[in-house]
């Protein structure tokens, strides 16, 4: 006698197909969402760090470097190079302007006022490889240059970089 409809086997065999599917394309789901969320970091912290970069460059290339860490241009001449985390530069219109990094945060401070140019508390800055943020090449007749290095953090609420990214930029001054 044959019967119509599928055997006890048969709804549990279908039924183990379709757990493993569903499973699978949540875990897919799941991996798109995550890989969209890490993209959309990274663009974040791409942006924020550019705009280090521009603040940076813009200083350096309308102004003179008077110092990097107190040390002055003459010492600096005489070891043909100088790091440190603390660059004085001095404007076209002769405003004295200290760029600086503490605790993760790039500030600017003359006698106009100070401002933390990146002041969102899930982005720092730190070294790269205990690096000196700035490097000032320095030599009689020729152009001096800045190297300035750092490594960009994103962090989550509980404190954990959740992106790091290392930029580096390499700036000619006139003088």
């Amino acid at each position: 006698m044959k019967t119509k409809g599928f055997s006890l086997i048969e709804l549990m065999v279908s039924i183990v197909i379709l757990t493993i599917l569903s499973a699978a394309g949540v875990n897919i789901f799941y991996r798109s969402i995550r890989g969209t969320s890490q993209l959309e970091l990274r663009k974040s912290l791409d942006d924020r760090s550019r705009l280090i970069l521009s603040v940076v460059g813009r200083f350096v290339r309308e102004g003179k470097v008077v110092s990097l860490d107190g040390i002055l241009k003459e010492n600096c001449v005489t070891n043909t190079s100088q790091t440190g985390s603390s660059l004085v530069i001095k404007a076209l219109d002769n405003i004295e302007t200290t760029l600086y990094i503490t605790n993760g945060k790039m500030s600017s401070a003359s006698a106009n006022g100070s401002i933390v140019i990146n002041p969102d508390p899930t982005f720092t800055l730190t070294t790269v490889d205990a690096t000196p943020f700035f490097t000032w090449y320095c030599s009689s007749g020729i152009s001096d240059r800045i190297l300035f290095n750092f490594r960009a953090n994103s962090i989550s609420d509980s404190g954990e970089p959740t992106a790091t990214k290392d930029y580096s930029t390499d700036l000619i001054l006139r003088n």
